[in-house]
């Protein structure tokens, strides 16, 4: 299972959200994730 199948899962199990809207969410918290890297790398 990959990192990214491991947060849905950990999502649906903690939100009561269907599956597509656990997925979106996943990707949504992933893509603010990946814009504080670039932000604190820039800043480096």
């Amino acid at each position: 299972m990959t990192a990214y199948e491991q947060l849905v899962k950990q999502i649906e199990e903690s939100f009561k959200y269907s599956n597509a809207d656990a997925e979106e969410y996943a990707k949504k918290l992933k893509d603010m994730a990946l814009e504080e890297y670039r932000k604190d790398f820039k800043n480096a």
